[in-house]
């Protein structure tokens, strides 16, 4: 550094102290520099891992890192936010902080398994990204993405991929070679089409919800390993019948769709407990819905539906909600459907009972 610049450096400091200002900012803004670290002058890590995050580090003026970040003598390891394990950084978590750039020199951070950088505000991510190929968390959700970039089908042994809360309209194409995620978190974007899933069989969670999805993502009946399936509040207006195959399903959110009908082998969904069709255009309650004996909420309501409620229904012997409020059924008028509501703790209904053809204003059940 220059001697003028020293003094302009020097001048800026004694004006923060005068007017009350902060002092780092102040010597950032004046002095028009990033912020220095030596990286040789430790050895907790590989000077290139250290060299990437400081380069995290200034390629952020805005974000509130932890004071402790670059002070002179520190170890990289000690930051907050930096796990380090066999001499190297294996892990990087920095929530909500401001961050709006992930620098291309994340590449050297090579022993990385976790990084999750959600609740910033990053619009997206460096190709490089997926160069960290020991990476098995990564979690990019609640930010301003409009685009993820494609190399993240190279991560083969990525486990969790979380990229909800976005502004995504599209994912890349090689999500699908990501054979071991478990967890695929999708929802609250913008997104149309999804790629083809078949080959990831290892998904427990596959989170859809609050899209723009006019058909099922392709492949969805391997997915075996499901047990929650949130499909709610996107366009769809059928499911395919290889839902059916989703055995190990307990949860599946259909509502506020633009459904008209229910596939029958939805009956093969032995494990459902949780049952959500609510808000579509549905003109039909299933009688398939009557093998499902694991379950425990059916929800209906606000749907175009008319005429008695399905006798299978009564085969459901662990329901504890049901509602099928803001439809046209009716009770049938029979001891057993009446003992069956009864038995009930919630039920939200039309308050109509069944007569022949005709519906007629009965007392309340279970108000």
């Amino acid at each position: 550094m220059s001697i003028a610049s020293r003094f302009a450096r020097l001048g800026a400091l004694c004006l923060g102290l005068v007017i009350g200002l902060p002092i780092l900012a102040v010597s950032a803004a004046s002095a028009g520099d990033t912020a220095a670290y030596d990286c040789a002058s430790q050895s907790a890590i590989p000077q290139p891992e250290c060299a990437a995050l400081v380069a995290l580090y200034n390629a952020n003026p805005g974000a509130s890192f932890d004071a402790g970040w670059l002070q002179t003598g520190s170890s990289p390891c000690a930051w907050n936010g930096v796990t380090c394990s066999g001499g190297s950084v294996t892990e990087l978590q920095l929530t909500n902080i401001g961050l709006t750039n992930i620098p291309a020199a994340i590449d050297a951070l090579t022993r990385l398994t976790r990084l999750g950088l959600d609740q910033n505000q990053l619009s997206g991510a460096p190709a490089q990204i997926g160069t960290l190929s020991d990476l098995r968390f990564l979690d990019l959700s609640n930010n301003l993405m409009v685009s993820v970039p494609v190399s993240l089908g190279n991560l083969a042994k990525l486990d969790q991929l979380w990229l909800n809360n976005n502004q995504l309209v599209s994912v890349p194409a090689g999500i699908s070679n990501l054979v071991s995620l478990t967890v695929l978190s999708l929802h609250q974007n913008q997104l149309t089409a999804v790629p083809n899933v078949q080959a990831l069989v290892r998904l427990t969670t596959l989170s859809l919800n609050d899209n723009q999805l006019a058909v099922a993502p392709i492949g969805i009946g391997s997915l075996i390993s499901l047990t929650e399936l949130p499909l709610s509040r996107n366009l769809l207006v059928t499911v395919p019948g290889e839902i059916g195959n989703l055995t190990g399903l307990t949860s599946l959110s259909l509502n506020e769709n633009r459904l008209i009908a229910v596939p029958g082998a939805i009956s093969g969904l032995a494990q459902l407990s949780i049952l959500d069709l609510s808000t579509n255009q549905l003109v039909t309650v299933s009688s398939s819905i009557g093998a499902l004996s694991n379950l425990t909420e059916l929800y209906v309501g606000a749907n175009p539906i008319t005429g008695p409620l399905p006798s299978a229904l009564l085969a459901l012997n662990l329901v504890e909600k049901f509602w099928f409020q803001n439809t046209g059924l009716c009770v049938p008028n029979t001891p057993a459907y009446t003992a069956w509501l009864g038995g009930i703790t919630t039920v939200n209904g039309t308050n109509l009972t069944c007569l022949g053809a005709r519906a007629f204003l009965p007392i309340a059940l279970n108000p």
